[in-house]
Protein backbone atom coordinates (compact mmCIF):
# COMPACT_ATOMS: atom_id res chain seq x y z
CA UNK A 1 0.00 0.00 0.00
CA UNK A 2 3.03 2.32 0.56
CA UNK A 3 4.19 1.94 -3.11
CA UNK A 4 0.49 3.25 -4.02
CA UNK A 5 0.59 6.09 -1.97
CA UNK A 6 4.05 7.05 -3.68
CA UNK A 7 2.98 6.56 -6.70
CA UNK A 8 0.01 8.73 -6.64
CA UNK A 9 1.82 11.67 -4.85
CA UNK A 10 0.65 14.45 -7.53
CA UNK A 11 1.60 18.15 -7.28
CA UNK A 12 4.69 20.05 -7.33
CA UNK A 13 6.86 17.58 -5.77
CA UNK A 14 8.88 14.79 -7.60
CA UNK A 15 7.64 11.85 -7.97
CA UNK A 16 10.50 8.40 -7.08
CA UNK A 17 11.49 6.39 -10.05
CA UNK A 18 9.07 3.42 -10.50
CA UNK A 19 12.08 1.23 -10.49
CA UNK A 20 13.47 2.32 -7.15
CA UNK A 21 10.15 1.87 -5.90
CA UNK A 22 9.38 -1.61 -7.41
CA UNK A 23 13.22 -2.20 -5.97
CA UNK A 24 12.84 -1.46 -2.65
CA UNK A 25 9.35 -3.29 -2.45
CA UNK A 26 10.40 -6.62 -3.69
CA UNK A 27 9.86 -9.24 -1.05
CA UNK A 28 6.86 -7.95 -0.08
CA UNK A 29 3.22 -8.99 -0.67
CA UNK A 30 0.14 -7.75 -1.48
CA UNK A 31 -1.40 -10.54 -2.88
CA UNK A 32 -0.76 -14.43 -3.96
CA UNK A 33 -2.35 -15.49 -6.83
CA UNK A 34 -1.58 -18.74 -8.24
CA UNK A 35 -1.52 -18.59 -12.27
CA UNK A 36 -3.50 -20.43 -14.28
CA UNK A 37 -2.48 -23.42 -16.27
CA UNK A 38 -4.21 -21.73 -19.48
CA UNK A 39 -5.34 -18.22 -20.87
CA UNK A 40 -8.76 -19.05 -19.72
CA UNK A 41 -8.26 -19.80 -16.25
CA UNK A 42 -5.68 -16.71 -16.06
CA UNK A 43 -5.88 -14.18 -12.73
CA UNK A 44 -5.78 -11.06 -13.05
CA UNK A 45 -2.43 -9.04 -11.61
CA UNK A 46 -3.28 -5.96 -10.10
CA UNK A 47 -1.51 -2.38 -11.32
CA UNK A 48 0.96 -1.27 -7.60
CA UNK A 49 0.65 -4.39 -5.84
CA UNK A 50 3.52 -6.50 -5.31
CA UNK A 51 2.50 -10.10 -5.85
CA UNK A 52 3.77 -13.34 -5.63
CA UNK A 53 2.60 -15.75 -8.48
CA UNK A 54 2.84 -19.41 -7.82
CA UNK A 55 3.83 -21.12 -11.39
CA UNK A 56 2.28 -23.88 -12.54
CA UNK A 57 5.22 -27.06 -11.87
CA UNK A 58 7.15 -28.00 -15.18
CA UNK A 59 4.61 -26.17 -17.51
CA UNK A 60 3.84 -22.61 -18.72
CA UNK A 61 1.67 -20.70 -16.69
CA UNK A 62 -0.41 -17.72 -17.44
CA UNK A 63 -1.73 -14.16 -15.77
CA UNK A 64 -3.29 -11.23 -17.10
CA UNK A 65 -2.53 -7.61 -16.94
CA UNK A 66 -4.77 -4.72 -17.94
CA UNK A 67 -4.09 -2.58 -20.14
CA UNK A 68 -4.88 1.12 -20.35
CA UNK A 69 -3.51 2.51 -23.46
CA UNK A 70 -0.18 3.99 -21.69
CA UNK A 71 3.12 3.68 -21.19
CA UNK A 72 3.64 0.61 -18.39
CA UNK A 73 6.43 -1.19 -16.50
CA UNK A 74 6.18 -4.91 -15.67
CA UNK A 75 8.51 -5.81 -12.98
CA UNK A 76 9.57 -8.80 -12.54
CA UNK A 77 12.15 -10.86 -9.58
CA UNK A 78 13.06 -13.91 -11.75
CA UNK A 79 14.82 -13.60 -15.38
CA UNK A 80 14.20 -15.13 -18.28
CA UNK A 81 10.21 -15.99 -17.34
CA UNK A 82 8.16 -13.99 -18.64
CA UNK A 83 7.77 -15.82 -21.90
CA UNK A 84 5.21 -13.74 -24.03
CA UNK A 85 2.79 -10.80 -23.52
CA UNK A 86 -0.56 -10.65 -25.61
CA UNK A 87 -3.65 -9.15 -26.20
CA UNK A 88 -5.60 -11.49 -28.71
CA UNK A 89 -3.03 -12.14 -31.71
CA UNK A 90 -0.78 -9.42 -30.95
CA UNK A 91 2.54 -10.07 -29.91
CA UNK A 92 4.27 -7.64 -27.62
CA UNK A 93 7.89 -7.02 -28.85
CA UNK A 94 9.08 -6.07 -25.20
CA UNK A 95 12.52 -7.28 -24.07
CA UNK A 96 13.75 -7.97 -20.73
CA UNK A 97 16.30 -5.49 -18.74
CA UNK A 98 17.45 -5.30 -15.41
CA UNK A 99 16.10 -2.40 -13.32
CA UNK A 100 18.96 -0.12 -13.20
CA UNK A 101 18.33 0.47 -9.18
CA UNK A 102 18.58 -3.05 -8.34
CA UNK A 103 21.00 -4.53 -11.30
CA UNK A 104 20.29 -8.11 -11.63
CA UNK A 105 17.93 -8.81 -8.34
CA UNK A 106 15.06 -7.25 -10.54
CA UNK A 107 13.83 -7.50 -14.47
CA UNK A 108 11.80 -5.16 -15.86
CA UNK A 109 9.62 -4.81 -19.05
CA UNK A 110 8.97 -1.50 -20.67
CA UNK A 111 6.21 -1.36 -22.69
CA UNK A 112 2.93 0.50 -24.00
CA UNK A 113 -0.15 -1.55 -23.29
CA UNK A 114 -3.39 -0.61 -25.63
CA UNK A 115 -6.86 -0.92 -23.47
CA UNK A 116 -7.72 -4.92 -22.26
CA UNK A 117 -6.40 -7.93 -20.95
CA UNK A 118 -2.83 -8.89 -21.51
CA UNK A 119 -2.38 -12.32 -21.21
CA UNK A 120 1.57 -13.20 -20.06
CA UNK A 121 2.86 -16.59 -20.43
CA UNK A 122 5.43 -17.36 -17.67
CA UNK A 123 7.72 -20.77 -17.71
CA UNK A 124 8.17 -23.47 -17.56
CA UNK A 125 10.66 -22.29 -15.00
CA UNK A 126 13.22 -23.62 -12.36
CA UNK A 127 11.68 -21.76 -10.05
CA UNK A 128 7.92 -22.24 -8.24
CA UNK A 129 6.71 -18.63 -7.52
CA UNK A 130 7.61 -15.13 -9.32
CA UNK A 131 7.34 -11.69 -7.96
CA UNK A 132 5.29 -9.55 -10.25
CA UNK A 133 4.52 -5.25 -10.01
CA UNK A 134 2.83 -3.77 -12.67
CA UNK A 135 3.27 0.44 -12.92
CA UNK A 136 2.67 3.19 -14.80
CA UNK A 137 5.47 5.20 -16.62
CA UNK A 138 8.69 4.78 -18.05
CA UNK A 139 12.24 3.68 -16.47
CA UNK A 140 14.00 5.97 -15.11
CA UNK A 141 10.96 8.43 -14.71
CA UNK A 142 11.76 10.60 -11.50
CA UNK A 143 8.58 13.21 -12.16
CA UNK A 144 5.49 13.33 -12.06
CA UNK A 145 3.33 16.46 -14.45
Amino acid sequence: MIVLMTLLACGEEDVEDPGAIACAAVGETDATVDAGADAESAPEVGEYSATQVNLVVDAPSYVTIHGHGEDTLLFVDTADVVMSISLGDEVLAAEEAPAEDCGDDLQHFEMHLDEGEWLVELGPAAVDSVWLMLTEGHAGDHDHE
